[in-house]
């Protein structure tokens, strides 16, 4: 799997786990650290330096996120009102 595409499936997953219900966080925290473990396979970097350089990416990850789903819902809402 391409690298970039292994970091979009972390970084949604992490989105997933910070806004599951309590009763969801289990199964995909464990996702979550399988994909961390996938990632460390294919570079010398510890734990804690991975999940550092993914903490920074996953700031803005999360920020275009939450903008596009504020837009989807802006969406429904305004074509549910004509």
């Amino acid at each position: 799997m391409p690298r970039s595409e292994l970091l979009e499936r972390i970084l949604a997953t992490k989105f997933e786990l910070d806004f599951a219900p309590p009763t969801e966080k289990r199964e995909i925290q464990e996702v979550f650290h399988r994909l961390i473990e996938e990632a460390r396979r294919n570079t010398h970097l510890s734990r804690q330096d991975l999940l550092a350089a993914i903490n920074s990416r996953y700031v803005e990850y999360r920020r275009k996120r939450m903008s596009e789903e504020r837009t989807a819902i802006a969406r429904k809402v305004m074509g549910s009102s004509s």
